[in-house]
């Protein structure tokens, strides 16, 4: 086959599926977000028993996959015996835990200098971070304080990935992940 024949070939292989449903056991995916600053896109899933887990990729299905994916793991390790929820108390406490650090980026956030996306000012990014502390406050519901808290802390990871706003958003992620899926 010629290189003619092979940019030929290459121009009608499409990158990944198109379809959506990638036929993953347990895949309940909820929200799905593409991060212009990082060229990602990021998903969760949220198990039968209100779990949410997150998964990222280069292209929306596979970060659907990757969401789908730990899910079923989750699932799998669950009925196996081999997977624990924290505890109400556990659950408290993380929750207290990630409000506490969404209040510091508020702080952070408040303070900085830099420049803000045209677009996306700093008084949104301000009202969203207050919005999630409170939401993840008042809710045990893990669903929807992914999908408040998810996108704009997304957009702090990346848009700000080399300082101390982006620091403090990578840990607030961490904290996320471990109430959400505990």
């Amino acid at each position: 086959m010629g290189q003619k024949e092979k940019r030929t070939l290459l121009r009608h292989v499409t990158p990944f599926t198109g379809s959506i449903d990638g036929k993953v056991p347990a895949e309940n995916v909820e929200l799905t977000h593409y991060l212009a600053e990082t060229g990602r896109w990021v998903a969760y899933s949220k198990a039968s028993d209100g779990r949410v887990f997150f998964g990222d990729g280069a292209t929306e299905p596979l970060a659907r996959r990757a969401a789908g994916l730990r899910t079923l793991a989750h699932l799998e390790g669950r009925a196996s015996g081999e997977v624990e929820g924290l505890s109400p108390e556990e659950t408290k406490n993380a929750r207290n835990e990630l409000a506490r650090e969404l209040a510091q980026l508020h702080v952070l956030v408040t303070t900085s200098n830099l420049p803000f996306p045209n677009g996306y000012p700093k008084e949104v990014i301000l009202t969203e971070l207050k919005a999630t502390h409170d939401i993840v406050l008042a809710t045990d519901e893990r669903g929807l304080i992914a999908r408040w808290t998810l996108p704009t802390l997304l957009f702090l990871a990346g848009g700000f990935a080399n300082g101390i706003i982006g620091k403090g958003a990578e840990k607030s992620l961490e904290l996320l992940a471990k109430l959400l899926a505990g």
